[in-house]
């Protein structure tokens, strides 16, 4: 077709012709939803929109993970109406497959797309007509007979598993927000998302299948943010965008919506919760307002620090501290046996002690008889960090009972001391929080991760055995290498 549009005047004027307006809305996303979906603009565009299209229409793109806060706009873009471009433009998909949380959730996002089908005159009269051709027309599935395509809701709580249209697998998977607030609580409900999301939804497609999934930030260890720190840097084929309310230079994400901070702040005051507002409008991974060791408090290291000379040329001392929380039960609602060893050594540069937790860390369901041959192992293995090893354990009638068992089977010496203490495990973890916001504690970069999720997630983690001994561990060296009084910080 020759292009003889010069100006916006012959652009306009151009669209109104059936036959052009036909052919570059199923050429152009952007313009198919410009066209057919005004309803749903009530605000201009903001580049946040335009890159949601791009991403969708980009064929090249296999995974695009999309996180825009609440009232965005992003699932009426990706969810509402790419499925209908992807089967009536030029991509001709086959089967789509749109997973929502739960089964009413799907429905309605089935009804969103059904509406539009139905009610949306312009729609109809340049790429219908659409109409009840199989009993597939429904709550939860559309075929469109003519295309031989389809579109299917379901929920990540249903079985999905061997899902097929004909000879197709689907060839575009949408998830839109198919994590709450509640499935994020604990790691045990966010693991069972993931493991549902390796097991069987990434297994539901083929080669180029298209993955795209919408939602906001709910943890720092949802769904979403895991499958973003699997991306591999440079792989073009996968993307991941955030769109919180504001930019990085604090102005509105959406300025047409909310031309000013006022507007923002306006918008704030309606939502009257301030972790609600932080995750699900700013994007910013807490726990909630009761965390007691902030994100932002975590420090890594990549490679342990050398072991350094004093000024007489003496090795500078190195200890390692145990943390042992025992469990009794080896039932699986039981807790696990936690050990954390941390190596302690004074920084050359501050001259200030700092402690690293190892990796060697355990975190399993032993029993008594395990429990003695670990920390006998553990008691060599680490020597290789440290001449003093000292295993630290709360004293009650089990764990005492370990301590003389230990001590008696082991053929070399052992340093394990009994602690008792009547602290609540706020109390603790509040003892211990000024060697966090104040950087003296390290955690690896990678292998502790469930460590520190429990550190930063406590109250709402199912369990918190690493946080006991980790905290047996710093609270020990605060008394005895760091020389700092043990005070609550409230």
């Amino acid at each position: 077709m020759k292009n003889n549009i010069t100006t916006k005047e012959d652009a306009i004027h151009a669209l109104n012709d059936p036959t052009i307006r036909k052919e570059v809305v199923r050429m152009d996303f952007f313009l198919f939803f410009t066209i057919y979906f005004p309803h749903h603009m009530k605000y201009t565009f903001a580049q946040m929109h335009k890159d949601m299209i791009a991403m969708c229409q980009d064929d090249n793109i296999s995974l695009a993970l999309v996180m825009a806060f609440r009232g965005s706009g992003k699932s009426t873009i990706i969810t509402t109406a790419f499925p209908l471009w992807a089967i009536l433009g030029k991509l001709r998909k086959k089967y789509i497959v749109i997973v929502a949380k739960t089964k009413p959730q799907a429905k309605q996002m089935m009804k969103n797309i059904k509406a539009e089908l139905e009610s949306n005159p312009e729609l109809k009269k340049d790429l219908g007509p659409f109409q009840e051709e199989s009993d597939e027309w429904g709550s939860e599935a559309i075929s469109f007979s003519h295309l031989g395509a389809r579109i299917v809701a379901v929920s990540i709580e249903q079985s999905l598993k061997g899902l097929r249209h004909r000879q197709y697998r689907p060839d575009i998977i949408i998830l839109d927000d198919v994590e709450d607030n509640e499935s994020v609580k604990t790691k045990e409900m966010r693991e069972k998302t993931y493991d549902k999301y390796k097991r069987d939804i990434l297994p539901l497609g083929d080669l180029g299948t298209k993955i795209i999934h919408v939602g906001n930030m709910l943890h720092d260890n949802s769904l979403m943010m895991r499958l973003s720190r699997e991306m591999e840097l440079g792989d073009s084929t996968k993307v991941f965008r955030r769109y919180p309310i504001l930019d990085e230079h604090g102005n509105p994400n959406w300025l047409s919506k909310f031309p000013t901070i006022q507007d923002v702040e306006n918008e704030c005051l309606k939502i009257h919760d301030e972790v609600a507002w932080a995750l699900e409008y700013e994007l910013v991974p807490i726990s909630g307002s009761e965390q007691i060791i902030k994100n932002e408090e975590i420090q890594y290291y990549d490679e342990l620090p050398k072991r350094t000379v004093d000024r007489y040329g003496y090795w500078s001392p190195r200890h390692v501290v145990v943390g042992v929380d025992l469990a009794i039960s080896q039932s699986d609602s039981a807790d696990y046996t936690a050990i954390v060893p941390i190596l302690y050594q004074k920084n050359v540069t501050t001259d200030q002690w700092e402690g690293y937790v190892l990796k060697d860390f355990v975190h399993k369901r032993l029993d008594f008889n395990e429990t003695n041959d670990v920390i006998i192992g553990l008691n060599k293995s680490l020597r290789v960090y440290g001449e003093r090893i000292t295993f630290v354990v709360e004293t009650v009638a089990y764990q005492q009972a370990l301590v003389d068992s230990v001590r008696m089977r082991s053929k070399d010496p052992i340093t394990l001391i009994s602690k008792n203490t009547s602290l609540s495990k706020e109390s603790r973890l509040r003892i211990a929080k000024p060697m966090f916001s104040n950087r003296k504690i390290f955690f690896p970069r990678n292998g502790a991760e469930v460590i520190v999720t429990e550190i930063t997630g406590f109250g709402k983690e199912q369990h918190d055995d690493l946080v006991d001994a980790v905290m047996l561990s710093i609270q020990h060296a605060m008394e005895t290498i760091f020389n700092q009084p043990t005070v609550i910080c409230v």
